[in-house]
């Protein structure tokens, strides 16, 4: 079967949404890209590991060129290009970088978002981090602030909004496994668990 199942996950700082792509894509035996587009990114077109880092999920600010395009949007059309060319290859999990609308045109994508109340975030970051209760706040708003004006500047579309995907998720009512749940049942009532390439 050459049919591929694609997950988008976007996700607020703090909500869970990277470590529930990571499991959801074991479970299912795919591949999940996050940090790897990065290292991609910097092998396939040659370019400073540290430039696409420090440029990831940015929206273009300053006045920093390359080629004649802002940097940030340079990684950007260079991360989308990768992202459709690995979606077209195979069955596998994105998280973030607006890949929900990069694939806008793909068929069998299923476009998640994962949130939680500030006050949950928090606790879950300052935990993973190691940091104070309001370093993680500090941490969790500009994180955030920066993602919604990378979403908004490259779709022209709110970052969150329910309408831009299939299925909204809190994690702070149902946890990591509970999302991962969902998911797995969405694409069970849409006969989507068949789809995927072992």
């Amino acid at each position: 079967m050459d049919k591929k199942t694609i997950i988008t996950i976007g996700r607020e700082n703090g909500s869970g949404g990277r470590y529930i792509g990571e499991k959801l894509a074991q479970k299912l035996g795919i591949n999940c890209y996050n940090n790897e587009l990065i290292s991609e990114i910097a092998k396939k077109y040659n370019s400073d590991l540290n430039y696409v880092e420090k440029n990831d999920e940015q929206p273009p600010e300053g006045t920093f060129y390359f080629g004649g395009q802002p940097i940030p949007a340079k990684v950007f059309e260079e991360q989308s290009s990768l992202i459709r060319e690995i979606a077209q290859k195979e069955s596998c999990v994105f998280i973030g970088r607006a890949s929900d609308y990069v694939l806008k045109d793909f068929d069998n994508v299923i476009n998640v978002f994962v949130h939680a109340p500030l006050t949950s975030r928090i606790e879950r970051y300052s935990r993973r981090n190691n940091i104070s209760m309001v370093e993680a706040e500090k941490e969790i708003t500009k994180q955030d602030k920066k993602r919604a004006s990378f979403y908004k500047f490259y779709t022209n579309q709110i970052w969150g909004e329910a309408k831009n995907y299939h299925i909204c998720i809190d994690t702070s009512k149902v946890g990591i496994d509970g999302a991962v749940q969902l998911i797995e049942n969405y694409m069970t009532l849409n006969n989507m668990n068949n789809d995927i390439i072992q």
